[in-house]
């Protein structure tokens, strides 16, 4: 173990440094103020995984390229030999399944580009993908990795992690493939080596980035291409859509993905019974994670709240839903001036559940802690 100080996790401290909380700062919103703390002040290269939080409100924050930082401690995670960063991959996500701690990692073996779900405690490997096609076309940071856990099953969302490959886009409409899916996963089957009765809940998705259960509706945040980032309402065996129909456009050939820039895609869902997301964003602000609103927030709206992160507009959003929650009433974009990626979320639930803070990460910011006071 290392103390975790300034340091770039290549090159890890040999000894224990101190470290105070630093950054406070003020950020004025409509209504209230929002005081952002920053806990940990590390330089790190890669993004998080997962930050969760647990009974004791003790943070642990999971790093993609394998490592776990609790309690001020670093360690690097044992992963299986599969485990691979090329391609932007690494740690995608992390979940408490019957007291035992497993990742959704990016894998390889010969010739083969893939994604499994792993033990952290014995590196056992209960799940994998198929082989993807294209290696020189595989972007990682598409894969998604959003879960939650509801009435012992695991949901976990899957992207299309590509380039320039229309042959991977269209993964998310092959019944055949886990990629572009969210997944329904028993309990019961993480007893056994390999998870056999996988549900596939819902296709045709992006890289869905966010994923919560808010008074039993399931609901999602998506990267979207030039645009189009989505809130989608997920209902079980439902087609969201990518990648024919979206809100945002096509990129060009010397972007990062894509085709043509400002070619549409078909805006048209109901025509080829795709369901439409509630809200798109454009142009897109690379909408992250989500989760539920702080219950002093909610209880000063009176209304039905959600928080969204973002990673261009390093922004965090506030977004009203009407009570029947299947429309949006307003959004409120607050500038932090951070990347901000992922929620912290309770190892047993869906969200956690404190009344006036939040906790989150930030791409080479490390935890923010963000208070809501002062309100109007």
């Amino acid at each position: 173990y290392h103390y975790l100080g300034f340091y770039n996790l290549k090159n890890p401290p040999e000894k224990n440094t101190d470290l105070n909380i630093i950054r406070p700062e003020i950020i004025s919103a409509n209504n209230f103020d929002l005081e952002i703390v920053q806990l940990e002040d590390f330089n790190y290269e890669g993004r998080s995984a997962a930050l969760l939080i647990n009974d004791k409100n003790e943070i642990s924050f999971y790093h993609q390229k394998g490592y776990l930082i609790k309690n001020k401690f670093l360690k690097k995670i044992n992963l299986s030999d599969s485990f691979t960063t090329e391609k932007h991959g690494g740690l995608k996500g992390v979940f408490k399944i019957n007291d035992e701690f497993f990742g959704f990692i990016s894998s390889r073996s010969i010739n083969c580009y893939k994604s499994s779900i792993i033990s952290l405690k014995n590196n056992k490997q209960v799940f994998e993908t198929e082989c993807l096609p294209k290696d020189h076309l595989i972007d990682y940071n598409g894969i998604g990795g959003a879960n939650f856990i509801y009435k012992n099953s695991l949901f976990l969302s899957i992207g299309t992690p590509e380039t320039h490959s229309q042959e991977i886009r269209d993964l998310a409409q092959d019944d055949n493939s886990f990629y572009g899916k969210i997944l329904k996963i028993d309990f019961q089957e993480f007893k056994y080596k390999n998870l056999n009765n996988i549900e596939k809940f819902s296709k045709g998705h992006r890289n869905p980035q966010g994923l919560i259960n808010y008074k039993n509706l399931i609901l999602s945040t998506e990267h979207g291409p030039w645009g189009g980032d989505e809130i989608n309402i997920i209902n079980k065996n439902s087609n969201y859509g990518w990648p024919v129909s979206s809100y945002g456009t096509k990129y060009s050939e010397n972007d990062n993905e894509g085709s043509n820039l400002g070619e549409s895609f078909d805006f048209n869902h109901k025509s080829k019974n795709f369901s439409e997301p509630i809200y798109a964003f454009i142009p897109s602000e690379a909408i992250s994670d989500l989760t539920k609103c702080p219950t002093l927030i909610i209880n000063y709206y009176q209304k039905p709240c959600l928080l969204l992160t973002s990673l261009k507009s390093g922004s965090l959003f506030i977004v009203l839903l009407n009570d029947d929650m299947n429309s949006v009433l307003s959004i409120e974009k607050i500038p932090i001036g951070m990347r901000l990626r992922h929620f912290a979320k309770h190892e047993n639930d869906t969200y956690f559940k404190f009344k006036d803070h939040i906790y989150v990460t930030a791409d080479q910011e490390g935890v923010l802690r963000i208070n809501f006071l002062n309100f109007r």
